[in-house]
């Protein structure tokens, strides 16, 4: 088990599987300071991006982000925030479920919409799931989806 999110500001997992661990927990700078950071680098040419600035709330940066198919994990210290793209795979519920963040308690948030602003489904809003209580009931909401390969995740 990995506990390096446990300390990281922010943590990103790619479509294939990557996990990039942002910043420190203890760092001063926004944590979007630190993932536009990450996207300049990461994603250069990618003209949506433009639209974000360190200003721009965290679900639009998950949002944008998960338009690239990538998890985002925002660490507050004592609980976390965690937005899914759409298309999220198999091995990006792995390594969710290895972050070592499973007893943190956490919001999940899924199926986004943007309306001029972005909104999602939610699990967790009242700071009363852990991140794994999120994860399991989000895996049982969605069993019918294909690329679950009917892989038990709890």
């Amino acid at each position: 088990m990995d506990n390096q999110a446990l300390v990281s500001q922010a943590v990103i997992i790619d479509n294939d599987g990557r996990v990039y661990y942002l910043g420190n927990i203890d760092d001063r700078k926004l944590h979007s300071e630190t993932v536009l950071d990450f996207i300049k680098k990461k994603y250069p040419n990618n003209l949506e991006f433009k639209k974000l600035d360190k200003d721009s709330p965290k679900a639009t940066i998950g949002y944008y982000l998960g338009n690239v198919g990538n998890v985002t994990y925002f660490n507050e210290g004592s609980f976390g925030i965690m937005y899914l793209p759409d298309n999220i795979n198999d091995i990006q519920i792995d390594r969710i479920y290895s972050l070592g963040i499973n007893d943190q308690i956490g919001m999940l948030n899924y199926n986004p919409v943007d309306l001029g602003f972005v909104i999602y489904e939610s699990i967790g809003i009242n700071n009363d799931y852990t991140f794994k209580e999120a994860m399991d009931e989000y895996i049982d909401l969605n069993k019918e989806v294909e690329h679950y390969n009917g892989k038990k995740y709890n």
